[in-house]
Parts: C-alpha cells; sequence; structure tokens
C-alpha cells in the first residue's frame, strides 16, 4: 500500500522519475515498494558513508548520472537523513526533482532544513504527525 500511495502521489505532481531513492534504512522499503509497484521506476539506496572496501560506492543500485530522481524517507524529524540523501544524489550527479517522507513529525524545523536543501525541488509528506495522532484518537473512540 506503501507503495501505491507514493506511486500515486508521483504521477499526481507530474513526476516522471527514472529512479527513486534515499538513505538507508529508512528509505529501503519506500523504495523496493515503489519500483516493485510502479514496474517502471528503479530505485537505489544511499549509504552513509562511502563503502570502504569493493567499489567504494555510496549510491547503490541505480547509477545513470543526469538522471530526475525523487528521494524519499520514512520519517522527517530534523531532516538530516532526507539533507544526506539529497546532497548525496547530487553529488552523485542525480537531478532531484522531488522530496518526499511517509510521516513528516513537525518538530526541530525539519521541513525547512529539508526544502533549504531540495532548493526547487518540491517536498511533500504523505502524512504529519498531527495526522497520525488525528486516526489515533479516532480509532481509539
Amino acid at each position: 500500500m506503501t507503495g501505491q500511495v507514493f506511486l500515486e502521489e508521483i504521477r499526481d505532481r507530474g513526476w516522471d522519475p527514472l529512479a527513486i531513492g534515499g538513505l538507508t534504512m529508512g528509505a529501503d522499503p519506500i523504495v523496493v515498494a515503489v519500483s516493485v509497484t510502479s514496474g517502471t521506476i528503479s530505485g537505489f539506496l544511499v549509504r552513509k558513508g562511502e563503502k570502504q572496501h569493493g567499489t567504494g560506492q555510496r549510491i547503490e543500485g541505480f547509477r545513470e548520472p543526469g538522471a530526475q530522481v525523487v528521494i524519499v524517507d520514512d520519517v522527517c524529524t530534523t531532516g538530516s537523513s532526507t539533507v544526506q540523501a539529497i546532497e548525496a544524489a547530487r553529488e552523485f550527479g542525480f537531478e532531484v526533482i522531488g522530496v518526499m517522507c511517509l510521516v513528516e513529525r513537525q518538530e526541530a524545523k525539519g521541513r525547512l532544513s529539508v526544502e533549504k536543501a531540495a532548493a526547487q525541488a518540491p517536498f511533500v509528506s504523505i502524512f504529519t504527525a498531527n495526522d497520525v495522532r488525528g486516526e489515533h484518537v479516532a480509532i481509539g473512540t
């Protein structure tokens, strides 16, 4: 279901990314879900640091410099994981056309940090902490 929700939001916004990715581990299930659900959008994962052996890559999976991509994360609190993924994607040569998170916690200026790093790429949250809290209250009633 998460893959479908993210995919619908991507399509509703008119984005046409070749790939979707984010910082491992939070982004991993979202990347896989969207890639599998779409059948056409590839996935990549961003390591927290360059791999110390083998090829030494920070980006794993889809690797096509210049490609339009969407950065995803599970939760955005301070925004630091999302910002790291945006920076790594741009350093690699990707064009970041959008940034998405499943839940924006609405704390510690996370949105501001992500929007600043994203620059012209829009930042979208599927849910906010208020949405989740509201659902919790409604279910318990």
